[in-house]
């Protein structure tokens, strides 16, 4: 009798298992959903128009910085540009150019959810994490625009992965795994520069633990070495070395930007935070306390190095709030679970919601798709454009030359 209503038991568990598992799934879907819906719809940023129209110049052979002036690193240009010979006279490259972006948002996705496997063996807590991830106000406009961001954020993500499997299971090739994709985020924006920092403060830590050696260190760097070496040859060898130097560190250093977008106003920060600082002084589960530690200095370097300058600059910290938060939500008792989800969220989707009522005020992706077919269509794919960034974004050549946008940046 007591193995039947054990057997019961178990089975009413595994039920309500799975309904909780059923409906993140599919609150998940209704967010990416969403997500979607806002790539497709939100207006064009100045700097998608920037960037679409730099893999334009590589896709024609220009030497980024020597041919024309950019302060980026080029691996989103590079990756993009052969999408490009498809889209000569095609004013759908908008529509691929966030396709792009949401593809990388999946890969991120995926990372962020054999991360949170690596933390916790739970069945709920990676959809969890991917919910609590991708719905801040920030993720939805910002990630999903065309933007080197988001290229550096599945690089830096992919590669924290990594660095965490090598620190369970010792393996050299997931430690050289993780710096190779730590470069490729550096190939991508120099901002990385900063958000590497906590990572280099942990193995510092980790060597002083013995979980790594110096050696260890000394075999991953081999590889990343090698390919920055090979790129600043390539440079050297256009003579765009200099130009590099000058646009990509020089110049940067001296753009100052004011705050902007302070997330530090909205009250997940605080409790990203909050839960961070809890889990870095209680947790007993290691990867989880390195997760916090990598959140808690991603935290402060962007309050107060970057100073919340734009909205996108803070898109480094929301997989960190998602998996600490996810954590704490998963281990509380099933009702209050939902509780404390629907308190996360709901204020969120609210926000979220705010803005798609706002988009009717902005021209909409479509218009400005409509107004480039024209252009093109009465235009020759050798002809001059003047404007050709502000309208354009980048599938005929301006007639600006040189600069043909940061003008204010050089004056």
């Amino acid at each position: 009798m007591k193995q039947i209503i054990l057997t019961f038991k178990n089975l009413f568990q595994n039920k309500t298992r799975f309904i909780l598992l059923a409906e993140l799934l599919t609150l998940f879907i209704i967010t990416f959903g969403f997500l979607i819906y806002i790539a497709y719809t939100n207006t064009l940023n100045g700097d998608e128009r920037e960037h679409i129209y730099a893999s334009y110049l590589v896709h024609n052979g220009y030497i980024p910085y020597r041919d024309f002036f950019e302060h980026h690193h080029p691996l989103l240009w590079y990756l993009f540009q052969p999408i490009i010979c498809f889209f000569i006279n095609n004013a759908n490259i908008w529509y691929a150019a966030r396709t792009f972006s949401l593809f990388l948002i999946l890969i991120n996705c995926f990372f962020l959810f054999k991360i949170s496997r690596l933390i916790l063996p739970s069945s709920d807590y990676p959809w969890l994490t991917l919910i609590l991830s991708v719905c801040p106000h920030c993720v939805f406009i910002s990630q999903t625009e065309f933007r080197p961001d988001a290229l550096m954020m599945t690089t830096y993500i992919s590669g924290i992965y990594y660095y965490f499997l090598a620190i369970k299971t010792a393996e050299q090739k997931h430690l050289t795994i993780a710096f190779i994709l730590f470069f490729l985020s550096l190939m991508t924006l120099q901002k990385i520069c900063f958000l590497i920092l906590p990572v280099v403060i942990l193995t510092f830590y980790l060597i002083h633990r013995h979980i790594f050696s110096l050696k260890n260190i000394i075999k991953a760097c081999i590889i990343p070495l090698t390919l920055a070496t090979a790129y600043l040859g390539y440079l050297y060898a256009t003579d765009a070395l200099k130009d590099y130097f000058e646009l990509n560190w020089l110049l940067n250093t001296k753009i100052h930007f004011g705050i902007q977008y302070p997330v530090h106003q909205t009250y997940y920060y605080y409790l990203e935070n909050t839960l961070s600082l809890i889990a870095l002084f209680s947790a007993k589960n290691q990867t989880l306390r390195y997760t916090a530690f990598i959140g808690l200095c991603l935290s402060l370097i962007l309050q107060y190095i970057f100073l919340g300058a734009f909205r996108h600059y803070w898109l480094p910290i929301y997989p960190f709030f998602a998996l600490i938060t996810a954590y704490y939500i998963v281990i509380l008792p099933q009702k209050l679970k939902i509780i404390c989800l629907a308190c996360i969220i709901y204020p969120i989707f609210t926000n979220n919601l705010k803005y798609k009522e706002e988009l009717s005020h902005y021209t909409s992706l479509s218009s400005f798709t409509y107004l480039t077919q024209n252009v093109l269509n009465l235009s020759h794919p050798n002809d001059l454009i003047i404007g050709c960034i502000g309208s354009l974004g980048g599938l005929r050549l301006d007639a600006t030359g040189y600069y043909w946008f940061g003008r204010n940046y050089v004056a």
